[in-house]
């Protein structure tokens, strides 16, 4: 279950269409779709938030006669949200029938709940902070090794994090890791010292 601030979060997208449970049980089995709980929860807690203008959530939506439509199926598999620019494909959510959330075909996070805690935690910490991410090739370099040195101190947020993603915070240092990938974050005037 979300938190205030989560749904704030969420919120702050528009919504193309919204669900009852009835209705989106309804639209699934006319899309041909089974009419899992994990589905059916997905598709009226989140169908039609739009977090960007091309991006937008849902396994189905009504069609013009108030029938069911499937979103996208791609080889057998739902997709959540996909977003196509000029034909290629630039994101492709996926939920299983236990409500596990993938990217491409790892997984991100044990629920959609999760996955937007996640984005809400890093949206209020990193968008006001303006904290600077350091790119691969520069942590490789002498200079940056240092800081992963640092996060010994960093201290996990629990609230933002699952067995698929992870937060790791302390007051000059933030890593996130989703799908196993590591990104890291300082404060820009750390990048001022020497």
């Amino acid at each position: 279950m979300l938190t205030d601030f989560e749904y704030r979060y969420l919120r702050r997208n528009k919504r193309s269409f919204k669900m009852t449970r009835a209705e989106a049980a309804s639209a699934l089995a006319a899309a041909g779709i089974p009419q899992l709980p994990a589905f059916v929860e997905f598709q009226t807690a989140f169908g039609g938030y739009r977090p960007d203008e091309d991006v937008i959530y849902g396994i189905v939506e009504l069609n013009d006669k108030g029938n069911g439509e499937p979103r996208w199926i791609e080889q057998g598999e739902l997709q959540l949200a996909r977003c196509d620019l000029q034909n290629r494909t630039q994101i492709r959510l996926r939920l299983d029938q236990n409500g596990v959330i993938y990217y491409e075909h790892t997984p991100v996070a044990t629920s959609f709940e999760s996955y937007v805690r996640f984005n809400a935690y890093c949206d209020q910490t990193l968008s006001p902070l303006r904290w600077t991410f350091i790119d691969h090739e520069r942590r490789a370099t002498k200079r940056f090794r240092a800081f992963f040195d640092c996060l010994d101190d960093a201290s996990f947020v629990h609230t933002a994090t699952d067995q698929y993603h992870s937060i790791r915070q302390s007051n000059q240092y933030f890593e996130l890791a989703i799908g196993g990938v590591q990104q890291l974050f300082v404060r820009p005037e750390l990048l001022k010292a020497p």
